[in-house]
């Protein structure tokens, strides 16, 4: 699945990402269906993939039957997939197509 990165002000870049993890996947057509901006995320513990981020927790968690895990931002909530997966950003050289 192909996601266009959000920078959050004007004139950042937008990348595009490629997810191959189902959950993933569901992830971002659920919040897609429901209105909610997806970007990309690097969080804790290594993990990586699409997020969004909520004033309600149940914003996002009432839009998915994908189990996700949160972290509060002051007064909003960040949500994104429990499965770890992986994420190639369009544009950039697989390094393992590099070794011969």
């Amino acid at each position: 699945m192909r996601m266009d990165f959000e920078g959050e002000g004007e004139g950042e870049p937008e990348d595009e990402y490629v997810y191959d993890e189902p959950d993933h996947v569901r992830f971002v057509e659920d919040m897609t269906a429901a209105g909610l901006r997806t970007r990309h995320y690097r969080g804790r513990w290594y993990w990586e993939g699409p997020a969004v981020v909520v004033e309600d927790l149940q914003d996002a968690l009432g839009a998915t039957k994908v189990r996700c895990q949160w972290d509060n931002l002051a007064r909003d909530w960040i949500v994104y997939p429990k499965a770890y997966g992986t994420a190639r950003r369009i544009g950039d050289e697989d390094e393992s197509e590099e070794l011969t």
